[in-house]
């Protein structure tokens, strides 16, 4: 037996060498080799690196939180979602509990504002009569200081002005008459303007609580019809048979109508809710009558308005002639005090003239008595006479002159003072008034400014809160049907507010609120809150980004580069790229971001331990394709790309294959090439662009030479 196994092992071993010398045995028949004839051509050479990456997203669409909220459902991480898709859902209560009470508080921000506004036109009056009081004691302050500083003309001009005075009187009177009577006419508009108004608002609030209680109504009937088995419309009267005791809005007293029913008795003495069916035609019927009659008060309010308007400038203008009448005859005053000032001096200028006259017909006298008694005609006792005569009228001259010194005497210095003094006082007091004036003025405007500020904030936050809600919009809605109806001359401009919320409604019934949907398709990705991804149940704020969208048409192609050639890339280098997987799709590109720092090839790839080898990641921008097919890349897919590193226009080439290395060479060019089939083995100048092309410097190889490249088969 053992020999039979050892000879059929040494024939195994004889056939196994026969096939292997037949194997190397010289054939006749092998292929000979062929020679291509290769030409010289001029053109563009590119040298490019290539490396196969991957296709990765980039500049996911965030989708945020719209408002704060509980999520109730959060789609699973890392599906496939089509535009319009649910991405989550958030319970709204506490939003639109939010909305209701930025309703409040702006229906109170616009009360204070109403009440700050009223508070500033009282404030107003009160300090501009401050200011008038003390710009008036100025005024008579600057007047008494002028009067007690100007020296007066004399003569006859306390005659002329006063002459001057009495037309300019007569002027200033016939004025004021036709001002009062203009003022009493305007006075009389304006009252009964506020009669209007008061009446006019009177029919707006009992309006309102009309249309309060109707849509009280209203959310009854909706209620009891919303509840199954609950009494609808009639109900009251199967409970409550035989009696009429049902709310009423009957007419009050003066012809006003009460909007708020009167809730009926039952037998035991509980209240008894009015019944929508019974109420609202009531109600209706009472709110239509209100309503035809706010018409007619609008517009006696509007014919009152306009009477009073025609008035105000005919009253403005004659107040002002007033006021111009007032100061020309206030300025003549004035002059003439200034001459009734100087009048005692000029009474003593007259006096001492006429003393000096009696003096010198005292002293003609004496001199004709001397004569005479000097002629023994007159008597030495008639001489005396005459000479007290004389010297009691220069007496009086004496003290004449001595008043006419003193009153030409100017005022002291301690009068003029005081009145400098007074005037500075007025002064200041005006202007101190200005001040407080101007303070506290621009306090209750800073007030009314925040609570513009405030109304605005909310005013914007509601238009962006309510607006997304049918339940709020619906709101809105209702309410600005309610200001058509009390507001008719603004029916216009709240016709096409009410058609803008209509499309919003409609908007917020197709695409709700709470729940966000894909603008596009992508891959969603669920953002994590810490280590897990968000979850149903989870509290998240308004802004909060916990969904992206990464689109297949915003993909980028990364690739990894061996560390050897890494340092012959840059940031703007161009790309083609190919995508196996869709058909070889071409594509074209630009590098974007070459990794500063490298990482082992195993990173990330799950395979265990160090491969010794450094790559650098390389991100490349794909630029969008005529075909349209871009929204077909899928995150992980293939891409082939080709780095273009240099690129050599209009030189002479020839490809690698037709270069052959010259064994032995001494001189620096070691390349050549076969100038004929077979033959020698010719130097050449140039070098090698990339993996696939030779550039030629040498002028005895000019485009169109031939060269041979050989081809051997089956090698």
């Amino acid at each position: 037996m053992r020999k039979r196994l050892r000879i059929a092992l040494a024939a195994g071993v004889l056939a196994a060498g026969s096939i292997v010398a037949a194997a190397f045995r010289p054939n006749s028949l092998e292929a000979q080799p062929t020679w291509e004839p290769v030409p010289v051509e001029t053109g563009t050479v590119v040298d490019r690196l290539r490396e196969t990456g991957t296709l990765m997203p980039r500049d996911p669409l965030i989708v945020a939180v719209p408002f704060d909220g509980k999520l109730q459902w959060v789609i699973e991480d890392s599906t496939w979602v089509q535009p319009g898709e649910p991405l989550f859902i958030i319970n709204d209560v506490d939003e639109l509990k939010k909305v209701g009470d930025e309703r409040t508080q702006l229906t109170e921000a616009g009360q204070d504002r109403e009440l700050a506004k009223l508070k500033r036109e009282q404030a107003g009056d009160t300090e501009e009569r401050k200011v008038r009081k003390a710009e008036q004691d100025r005024t008579i302050e600057q007047a008494r200081s002028r009067i007690l500083t100007t020296k007066e003309v004399g003569g006859l001009e306390l005659v002329r002005l006063d002459a001057e005075l009495v037309p300019l009187e007569a002027t200033t009177t016939t004025v004021r008459a036709r001002y009062e009577t203009a003022r009493l006419a305007w006075q009389q508009a304006q009252d009964a303007f506020i009669d209007r108004l008061d009446e006019w608002q009177d029919h707006q609030d009992l309006l309102l609580r009309l249309e309060n209680r109707l849509d009280e109504l209203t959310q009854q009937e909706k209620e009891a019809k919303a509840k199954p088995g609950s009494a609808g419309a009639g109900g009251l009267e199967k409970r409550k048979k035989g009696k009429d005791n049902l709310g009423s809005t009957k007419p009050a007293e003066g012809g006003k109508s009460n909007a708020e029913p009167v809730a009926a008795i039952g037998a035991n003495g509980g209240d008894i809710p009015a019944d929508p069916a019974v109420e609202i035609p009531k109600v209706v019927a009472e709110r239509n009558e209100v309503r035809a009659k706010t018409e007619t008060v609008q517009r006696d309010l509007s014919t009152a308005r306009t009477q009073r308007d025609t008035l105000t400038p005919n009253k403005d203008a004659v107040e002002l002639d007033l006021a111009a009448a007032e100061s020309a005859e206030r300025e003549l005053r004035i002059r003439i005090e200034i001459e009734k000032r100087g009048l005692p001096a000029t009474q003593l200028r007259l006096d001492a003239e006429l003393t000096r006259l009696s003096v010198d017909e005292a002293e003609r006298r004496l001199n004709d008595g001397q004569a005479a008694f000097n002629a023994k005609t007159l008597s030495q006792v008639a001489i005396d006479d005459l000479v007290a005569a004389r010297d009691s009228i220069r007496t009086q001259l004496t003290i004449v002159t001595e008043r006419l010194a003193l009153a030409d005497r100017p005022v002291s210095a301690e009068g003029l003072a005081e009145a400098a003094a007074r005037l500075s006082k007025a002064e200041q007091a005006a202007a101190n008034a200005k001040e407080v004036r101007d303070r506290n003025l621009a306090i209750l405007d800073q007030e009314r400014a925040v609570l513009e500020a405030k109304i605005a904030r909310l005013t914007a936050s509601l238009a962006v809160r309510a607006r997304r809600f049918p339940s709020t919009i619906e709101q809105e809605i209702s309410a600005r049907e309610r200001d058509r109806s009390l507001k008719p001359e603004l029916a216009a401009q709240i016709e096409a507010e009410l058609m803008q919320l209509r499309a919003d409604l409609a908007k917020a019934k197709a695409t709700p609120p709470h729940i966000a949907v894909a603008a596009v398709a992508g891959l969603v990705k669920v953002r994590r809150e810490g280590d897990r991804q968000k979850l149903a149940g989870d509290q998240v704020w308004q802004a909060d980004p916990i969904i992206e969208v990464f689109a297949p048409a915003n993909m980028e192609v990364v690739v990894r580069v061996n560390e050897v050639n890494v340092a012959r890339l840059a940031k703007g280098m161009r790309v083609t790229a190919e995508i196996p997987a869709l058909g070889r799709l071409p594509r074209v590109g630009i590098i974007t971001q070459v990794a500063g720092v490298g990482r082992d090839k195993n990173d990330g790839s799950g395979k265990k331990g160090q491969a010794g080898v450094t790559q650098f990641d390389v991100r490349i921008n794909l630029e969008p394709g005529d075909d349209h097919r871009d929204g077909d890349f899928r995150q992980g897919m293939t891409a082939l790309v080709a780095i273009e590193l240099q690129r050599r226009e209009h030189v002479r080439w020839l490809p690698r294959a037709a270069i052959k290395r010259i064994p032995g060479s001494t001189s620096d060019n070691k390349s050549g090439v076969r100038r004929t089939p077979g033959g020698p083995v010719t130097p050449v100048k140039g070098g090698i662009v990339g993996t696939e092309a030779f550039v030629i410097d040498d002028a005895s190889l000019p485009e169109g030479t031939i060269v041979y490249v050989e081809r051997i088969p089956n090698r």
